[in-house]
């Protein structure tokens, strides 16, 4: 079983990237589009990457906080 602190590691590593991700991504390199959502917005295929890697950083940091309390 790893460290708690490996898990806090790679929380804040798949946190920043999805982040960057969804805000750092110039909207003519986005991809196709998913779902249209109205005429000026929709989720594209890189809103989707960023969005399963911040649910991914949110998973381990919960797992990580699960395991420090003891409650595995």
């Amino acid at each position: 079983m790893p460290p708690l602190r490996h898990y806090g590691y790679a929380a804040m590593l798949l946190g920043t990237a999805g982040v960057a991700i969804l805000f750092g991504v110039p909207s003519a390199y986005e991809g196709p589009l998913i779902i249209s959502l109205t005429d000026e917005h929709a989720i594209r295929v890189v809103d989707a990457v960023g969005l399963v890697l911040v649910l991914a950083a949110n998973f381990l940091f919960l797992k990580m906080l699960w395991k420090w309390r003891g409650l595995h």
